[in-house]
């Protein structure tokens, strides 16, 4: 299953999250996969697709983060699958 996550951070945490993510990576668990990773161009949102089966692993890996800001998870589905339905 496809998940969204939306990470908005305040100003004075962009250094730290830079630095985590420099040193530490996204600290991603293997059963976990990136499908991609963006940045709002000023700052401020971080937004990854990521594709999982554990929504737990996904629970833990958006706890890491949670110290920096909040975050939002969206469950996605591919559009035409909801059409079906």
């Amino acid at each position: 299953m496809l998940f969204m996550t939306i990470l908005d951070y305040d100003p004075e945490n962009r250094e730290t999250i830079i630095d985590r993510f420099i040193e530490k990576g996204l600290m991603l668990p293997e059963n976990i996969k990136e499908i991609g990773l963006w940045s709002q161009i000023g700052g401020g949102r971080v937004f990854g697709v990521w594709e999982t089966d554990d929504p737990a692993a996904l629970a833990k890996f958006v706890y890491e983060w949670n110290d920096l800001g909040h975050q939002e998870v969206v469950p996605l589905m591919d559009s035409r699958e909801i059409v079906k339905l």
